[in-house]
């Protein structure tokens, strides 16, 4: 088992974290870390504020799902203020993903926030984005509000170490609809919402040429970004991510749509499963996607194919996301948080990358485990080995070797390995045995 004491941290994790960190020791309350669903209703999303047109038109037009009266979220803070329990002073924030027509990149990392307090004039605001500011670069660091707009304001960061400007996000003061909704009355305080492209200070702060380089998954870019440091949340998904770094995993960010015929190509041809693998399907196509993912399969076994076609001999990825999945009846997708780990190599075994999923078990706090061999999963070649605590409690959870048909439609010429964790089924078995993690 490979183990390190540097560990992997992708550069867009490592700013996500960065940024939410320094929201945390500012006395931020995180309402979403991550966890919150993608897929929702037009009637959920608003203008939580008076966005700059130029700048925001995108989250007007999002990407319509099924009949059109499904969408791929462009925002994340509406859906929790209508769902607010507390009134002011209030200083809370979202995080998660959020897409556009982008037909290669759609998918965008973003920040989303809330403030309502007396006394927070322009004034105020931007004497607590200068504190921001220091607690994000250090000593010297300064913030300014530039004008966007009749009520928006472009917020920069300077940090007078390296000379670096970055261009933060946007605020503005909260829109009449995300009061009302929240329930906050105008005359009891000032209220801000403001936004941070995460991609965008990512690409700033690592010096990153362009956002392709970021979403590629080369595993050579990507072991230039190490990392020692927890990931930034205290729930499942991230202790996984942990685990997986400390065997020598790196993380990934890989496609969130799919194109057409996907399922075919990872060799999930079977018909009661074919409405689940075909996915929920756009509007429109988005150049040549067709579908949002209902497993994080294909976009691993295409991570692991790239990189295989370009020379690299040992591959180990992960990635802990949301994937949807149609329900019979339903309007929304069941979205779950699962976790995936995928790898290749010349002295990975069947065996020994069995040995590593056991590892990540124990370490999550599972000691004694069986495994029920299952050949329903065709995914994986012979089937899979199924993880339960005892015969009433499977953890939902599985490893074996990739199918050799899907291996060979992608182009991957060795033996591949893959590992599916369902989140929420291990939350589930975590608070019935009494463990912690």
């Amino acid at each position: 088992m490979q183990s390190s004491n540097s560990f992997f941290r992708h550069p867009l994790s490592q700013a996500a974290d960065k940024l939410k960190e320094t929201f945390r020791l500012m006395g931020f309350q995180f309402v979403d870390n991550g966890e919150g669903l993608e897929v929702e209703e037009p009637g959920v999303t608003f203008a939580t504020w008076d966005e700059p047109a130029d700048v925001f038109g995108w989250q007007n037009d999002p990407i319509l799902l099924g009949e059109g009266n499904v969408l791929i979220r462009t925002r994340i803070l509406p859906a929790h203020l209508r769902a607010l329990e507390f009134q002011p002073p209030i200083r809370l924030v979202t995080y998660g993903r959020v897409h556009k027509k982008e037909p290669r990149f759609p998918m965008y990392l973003q920040i989303e926030g809330f403030v309502a307090e007396k006394g927070l004039t322009v004034e105020a605001w931007k004497v607590l984005w200068n504190r921001y500011a220091v607690t994000l670069l250090g000593l010297g660091s300064s913030a300014s509000l530039e004008s966007a707009g009749d009520a928006a304001y472009k917020i920069t960061v300077k940090n007078p170490e390296d000379g670096k400007v970055f261009d933060l996000g946007y605020t503005g003061p909260a829109s009449e609809e995300a009061l009302a909704v929240s329930g906050i009355k105008s005359t009891d305080c000032a209220s801000w919402v403001f936004v941070i492209d995460v991609d965008r200070f990512a690409l700033q702060y690592f010096s990153i040429a362009d956002r392709p380089t970021l979403y590629d998954n080369d595993v050579t870019f990507l072991r230039r970004f190490k990392s020692n440091a927890a990931a930034g949340g205290y729930t499942l998904e991230y202790r996984l991510a942990d685990e997986l770094r400390k065997i020598g995993y790196m993380e990934t960010y890989g496609d969130t749509m799919y194109p057409e015929g996907f399922h075919k190509k990872m060799n999930m041809i079977q018909e009661k499963w074919d409405t689940n693998n075909r996915g929920f399907r756009l509007v429109k196509p988005l150049g040549d996607f067709t579908t949002i993912r209902t497993v994080l399969t294909f976009a691993m076994e295409t991570i692991l194919a790239r990189n295989y076609e370009r020379g690299a001999t040992d591959v180990r990825i992960f990635e802990v996301a949301h994937k949807y999945a149609p329900v019979d009846g339903k309007l929304l997708p069941k979205e779950t948080l699962c976790g995936a780990m995928f790898t290749y190599g010349t002295e990975i075994t069947l065996e020994s990358f069995g040995k590593e999923v056991e590892a990540v078990f124990q370490a999550l706090g599972f000691s004694s485990l069986d495994y029920v061999h299952s050949e329903i999963a065709i995914a994986f070649e012979g089937g899979c080995d199924v993880a339960r605590c005892s015969p009433e409690i499977s953890l939902n959870s599985y490893y074996g070797q990739m199918n050799k048909i899907a291996a060979k439609n992608m182009g991957i010429g060795v033996p591949a390995y893959m590992a599916l964790f369902d989140i929420p089924t291990l939350e589930a078995a975590i608070k019935t045995l009494g463990l912690s993690y």
